[in-house]
């Protein structure tokens, strides 16, 4: 989005960005299962939950092992929880719910990695698509190897390899952004699902401040943490194989 409002000429100096971002864990229990919330006046009040709004939902309630599947999924993601909701009234099953939502994300991001020429960009982004498989698969193995599920961009900019000619990392990692494979945050107080110290690094005496990388939502994280064991192998042959290519080099 604020690729897109600066495409269109909204520098940062006539834009005020503040991302709300997710729920917390806490707060999303609380949406989905009831609990006490402060209304918009800042008065606490009762509020019954999503699973209490239909008698299907309320029969299958919700124990601790249903809402690690839920939380694993949707994370604090409104829209993703009320889906979640729609999917386990149909089904009667938190279990099924969970894995419908889950099946669109998975197949976004196994078409990202194997057909990215197939992706057309979102509405009004019209630039070319500048990056490939093996860079976004780049990113994904870094995302899920951090303890926030969040990159630094600068970090990303560094451990993107074979960039096209006269295109740089930085252009590569936007190109994913506007493609909708890759979102970037800015830092906002107001946004608590991702810790502020994903977005500062201690330089010196100083903090630096950067953009972080994550992925569209929580339920295309999880896909990407499934696939998280596919990407660490295929990445140690990858290395074992330069390593061998070193080695033959280094003894012609």
């Amino acid at each position: 989005m604020v690729s897109w409002l600066e495409s269109q000429g909204f520098e940062e100096n006539v834009r005020d960005d503040q991302v709300l971002g997710d729920l917390t864990s806490a707060e999303a229990f609380v949406y989905l299962c009831g609990g006490k919330v402060l209304n918009r006046n800042g008065v606490v009040e009762a509020w019954p939950g999503l699973i209490a709004q239909s008698k299907e939902t309320k029969k299958l309630g919700m124990t601790p092992e249903d809402w690690k599947k839920v939380w694993s999924v949707c994370g604090g993601n409104i829209q993703l929880l009320k889906v979640c909701v729609g999917y386990a009234k149909q089904s009667k099953s938190w279990e099924e719910g969970v894995a419908k939502v889950l099946l669109k994300p998975s197949m976004a991001v196994t078409k990202a990695l194997e057909y990215p020429e197939l992706i057309d960009p979102l509405v009004g982004s019209g630039g070319p698509r500048l990056w490939e498989a093996k860079h976004y698969k780049s990113v994904l193995r870094l995302i899920a190897a951090s303890p926030y599920y969040a990159v630094r961009r600068k970090e990303v900019h560094a451990a993107l390899k074979d960039i096209p000619e006269n295109v740089t990392a930085a252009q590569v990692l936007l190109s994913m952004v506007e493609f909708n494979v890759l979102s970037l945050r800015p830092y906002t107080e107001m946004a608590k699902d991702i810790p502020r110290e994903a977005f500062f690094k201690k330089v010196g005496r100083k903090e630096k401040q950067d953009n972080v990388v994550t992925m569209p939502s929580p339920a295309h994280l999880a896909a990407v943490l499934e696939l998280d064991v596919e990407l660490e192998e295929e990445q140690e042959e990858l290395e074992s194989v330069e390593a061998d290519e070193e080695n033959s080099q280094a003894n012609s």
